[in-house]
């Protein structure tokens, strides 16, 4: 995988996306298919962008505490803009692709949502 330019396969239909996978991870987890308003790259329909995530699967937004020890719905964005999900806290991942926020170059913005839709 070139860093500069990632990509990754589905592990179901083995088609080759583009970018992270940690919406594509966390919504095979949660079981979140052709959702809409979600941006899908390959037949399963599972969502792959973390921000079509934030937008249209998550719900009720908790706050934005860093040092909360409850696990969520997390999303953060990177100073560059990139988004990141996945379910647990600032510093665990239980359901997602194992990168928690604190893991992350940045965290600019951190907010903690409380289930989906």
């Amino acid at each position: 995988m070139n860093p500069s330019n990632p990509s990754f396969d589905c592990p179901d239909c083995k088609t080759n996306i583009p970018g992270t996978n940690c919406a594509h991870e966390l919504s095979r987890l949660m079981r979140w298919t052709k959702k809409a308003g979600c941006y899908s790259y390959c037949p399963c329909g599972y969502p792959v962008r973390a921000k079509d995530i934030r937008d249209n699967v998550f719900s009720g937004f908790i706050d934005s505490n860093r040092e909360a020890t409850e696990e969520a719905l997390i999303y953060c964005e990177t100073n560059n803009g990139g988004g990141h999900v996945y379910f647990g806290t600032y510093n665990t991942v239980s359901k997602g692709n194992g990168k928690a926020a604190s893991n992350l170059s940045s965290c600019a913005v951190f907010k903690r949502y409380l289930s989906y839709i």
